[in-house]
């Protein structure tokens, strides 16, 4: 489409969109793709040789099919973002029950105020000392935690009858705290 005809659109249109953003998107505009997004199956590509007046718009335009898209929208479609959804419950609930993976989630949240603690203790040295010494810090952090999980998934027992992973998660990260708080504190001496 012409960025004219595409401002004219915007114009009338309560949202508004910048003229350059309204160009890149005439210049990059693609016919539907029905194998990449199964929803654009219920696209409609009309073939003109040249882009219509404003005025001729109108014609080429056939809005009675243009209202009947999301009635007409095929149960496959429906099904398959239903099919979706439940798989993703189902990995969601997967990992709420890991011990690997409650762990290794609570392990990155205590990384970032270690990592701000080094950082404002080295704030008065030279910037690129700092700079290398925090992050040598974090990733060896990083490594104390990639070895923390390896132990924990070799160990097989995701969740026994007697702990919950709570129990567990709480027990690793105690561990893992103190294992960088010593770390952190052997750099700031």
């Amino acid at each position: 489409l012409p960025p004219s005809f595409c401002s004219y659109g915007v114009s009338r249109s309560v949202v508004r969109v910048s003229p350059s953003t309204i160009a890149k998107m005439a210049t990059t505009m693609q016919p539907p793709d029905p194998k990449k997004f199964l929803w654009e199956r219920n696209s409609k590509t009309i073939k003109i040789p040249k882009p219509p007046t404003l005025i001729q718009w109108n014609s080429v335009i056939d809005y009675g099919w243009m209202d009947s898209i999301y009635e007409n929208i095929p149960k496959d479609v429906e099904a398959a973002e239903r099919k979706e959804a439940i798989i993703k419950e189902k990995d969601r609930a997967a990992t709420h029950k890991s011990v690997a993976h409650q762990a290794d989630v609570a392990m990155r949240k205590c990384l970032g105020p270690r990592v701000k603690r080094l950082q404002d203790h080295f704030k008065d040295k030279k910037a690129s000392d700092v700079k290398s010494r925090v992050k040598e810090a974090a990733k060896e952090m990083g490594e104390i935690r990639k070895g923390l999980l390896t132990r924990i998934r070799a160990s097989k027992d995701e969740v026994s009858q007697l702990e919950s992973v709570a129990k567990i998660v709480d027990k690793v990260l105690v561990e893992y705290e103190r294992i960088i708080d010593e770390l952190v504190n052997k750099l700031m001496r």
